[in-house]
């Protein structure tokens, strides 16, 4: 027991580090307010609407236990370990297929049948959001379609308004989906061309470095060859060839090995260098 508390303690911080550094950090964020202003947003509804319930105890044990989800939830999103398929999907479970069917118990049919909010009212919507946020669009926009048909089917109706709020759920799980997925697009990109300017400036001090001494010296070998004449000629020539071998080596641009070309850009400089003599 005491080495597992020990390693969990130690994965912690590898955890929330790894938080920090994902570019989706301040949607995260943002859900996780959200999750929370919905809360209380249905704990007023309830305080407003449980005077009428078929089951008023029932109301308010859903209503702790969304509080506990919450947190729960909200903690995983903001520390990092709650990013991934599984809490999703028991985001999902938790809110849509428990919380929000628990409503069929909680109201009566005519409330049911009525425009009265169900128990989890717009709070329902944070699986939406946590699932776009992870994944993108795509499944953004599927639980979004989810929520908006167990909406349905726990009210027993469709009409205009229940209508209108999924295609609202389904469009914020499209927007959020497409933010998240630009976001973590950006910051790969951003990554990429740190990694080359890096690549480029120490093939730079590289040739810098080369230049002062080993290029002078094949360039003296060359010139001296030349000028002697005979087998120091054939020596000039090899130095010469490895002179402009060796300058087009430090001066050429580093490759992206994410370009499917395998061409990345650069300036004029480093291009003639390679074909300088």
């Amino acid at each position: 027991m005491t080495s597992a508390l020990a390693h969990l303690r130690a994965e912690r911080p590898h955890t929330e580090s790894r938080a920090r550094l994902d570019p989706a950090t301040p949607l995260w964020r943002g859900a996780t307010v959200f999750r929370v202003l919905t809360y209380f947003f249905a704990v007023g509804v309830q305080v407003t609407f449980n005077a009428h319930y078929a089951n008023r105890a029932l109301s308010w044990v859903v209503i702790v236990a969304m509080g506990v989800w919450t947190l729960v939830s909200g903690l995983g999103h903001i520390r990092g370990w709650g990013r991934n398929w599984p809490m999703t999907a028991a985001d999902v479970v938790v809110v849509v297929l428990v919380l929000m069917a628990s409503s069929q118990l909680i109201l009566t049919p005519t409330e049911l049948a009525s425009p009265d909010p169900l128990v989890t009212t717009i709070w329902a919507a944070n699986p939406v959001v946590a699932a776009a946020v992870l994944a993108g669009p795509a499944l953004g926009f599927f639980v979004g379609l989810v929520v908006a048909v167990a909406t349905a089917l726990v009210n027993k109706y469709a009409d205009t308004d229940i209508s209108r709020d999924g295609v609202l759920l389904m469009c914020t799980g499209l927007v959020l989906g497409v933010a998240a997925s630009t976001a973590r697009r950006s910051h790969a990109e951003l990554e990429r061309a740190l990694r080359v300017q890096v690549a480029t400036e120490e093939r730079e001090r590289l040739a810098r470095a080369v230049h002062d001494s080993v290029l002078q010296v094949l360039a003296y070998v060359r010139r001296q060859g030349m000028e002697l004449g005979g087998e120091a000629a054939v020596f000039a020539t090899m130095a010469g060839e490895q002179e402009v071998a060796l300058r087009a080596l430090v001066s050429a641009a580093p490759t992206d090995p994410n370009d499917e070309n395998g061409w990345t850009s650069g300036d004029l400089r480093q291009l003639l260098q390679a074909q300088a003599s």
